[in-house]
């Protein structure tokens, strides 16, 4: 790993800090861009942009490819880009993690046994070359990847299918510090959908979808589950791009149509539609925030007549209340507003995202106050 520049005068972060989310207790919530748009540098292609906590900072992650990266790089909200060796054309990294001063990618890669198909950990250290770790080996691997850190232990998840043929979701938990490998876990059924996996005190929650409805099981940080595996009845008709678990309760984002729609449901209670827009794309990613019960989700909006292309962050609270505010406005199309992400640089919320293309490609971020 080694620095590469550090570009002066880009995001200045306000002396006054972002608001905190409010307790809850009933005030209404919405999430507001503050100061204008702060593009960073020429950085040349991007496939690939995810948040991660490097070094107790949100920092963007990006790539130059989607499979077999060349160049695999962190960009603080200071300015600062640190460069990582690429790894190696066997493995193909699918979800990127960071602890510490490390980064981490769960992928797919080949096996040394014939007609199976590993899952990795790489780990990217002091030495700029990767640290591969097997934490299984299966006949295939399908539907996504997904992991998150609780201090030093990680829960990776992915899904595979079972002996009857059937797609099941699967856990390993590790401690980083150690790397030792346990038995990875069956944790339920699963459709090849989105999945979640967050850090909470003392242990991991994840959510993903299956035939039942969407799954939710909790465990410490070992792997001991602290609760039972339970399914809360989905009766969307088309698959969930994206979800997230705001304490007790779900937000899906999903496609009706034409349109995106945002439902949710607490508990295992009804899961019900709250609002819906305008929908480009149907694979673009949907960052989703908690603010408290509420939910902020950052998405674009495109109108092909005026050649505008808009990303907006709308917050919903669980009655449906709807606020929606513009982070960019611009005349373009859906390549010059691009994988939108969240993450959080110490009490502060960033919007990040891409535009433009090949040499020209340039990442932008902007400060979001949720309060």
């Amino acid at each position: 790993m080694r620095a590469l520049l550090v570009v002066p005068g880009v995001l200045l972060l306000l002396a006054s800090s972002l608001a905190a989310p409010a307790a809850a207790g009933g005030k209404v919530h919405e999430c507001k861009p503050g100061a204008a748009p702060t593009p960073f540098g020429e950085i040349g292609p991007v496939a690939v942009a995810q948040p991660v906590d490097y070094w107790g900072e949100g920092w963007l992650l990006v790539t130059d490819k989607l499979t077999k990266p060349e160049k695999i790089r962190l960009l603080s909200a200071s300015g600062q880009l640190l460069e990582f060796g690429k790894p190696p054309s066997t493995v193909e990294p699918l979800y990127w993690l960071a602890r510490g001063r490390a980064i981490y990618a769960l992928g797919k890669g080949r096996s040394q046994t014939e007609g199976k198909t590993d899952v990795v950990l790489m780990r990217w250290g002091s030495d700029p070359r990767p640290r591969l770790t097997v934490l299984r080996t299966a006949d295939a691997i399908e539907g996504q990847l997904s992991g998150a850190f609780t201090n030093e232990f990680l829960m990776a998840s992915w899904a595979e299918r079972g002996a009857d043929g059937k797609l099941q979701r699967m856990a390993s938990f590790l401690d980083s510090e150690e790397l030792r490998v346990s038995e990875p876990q069956v944790i339920g059924p699963d459709n090849g959908t989105a999945v979640r996996t967050l850090s909470v005190p003392k242990g991991f929650s994840v959510v993903w979808m299956s035939e039942q409805g969407v799954m939710r099981a909790a465990f410490d940080m070992r792997g001991k589950p602290t609760s039972p595996t339970t399914a809360s009845a989905w009766p969307g008709q088309t698959p969930v791009r994206a979800l997230v678990e705001c304490g007790q309760r779900l937000w899906l984002a999903h496609d009706v149509g034409k349109e995106l729609a945002l439902s949710s449901g607490e508990g295992a209670g009804t899961i019900s539609e709250l609002a819906r827009w305008a929908s480009p794309s149907a694979q673009e990613s949907l960052p989703m925030h908690c603010v408290d019960d509420s939910v902020a989700i950052a998405h674009r909006t495109l109108a092909a007549k005026e050649d505008n292309i808009v990303l907006w962050i709308s917050t919903v609270d669980p009655a449906g209340k709807l606020r929606e505010r513009r982070i960019k406005d611009m005349h373009g199309t859906l390549d010059d507003i691009r994988l939108p992400h969240f993450s959080l640089v110490g009490t502060k919320l960033l919007s990040w995202w891409i535009e433009g293309q090949a040499d020209a490609t340039k990442v932008w971020a902007r400060e979001i106050s949720c309060e």
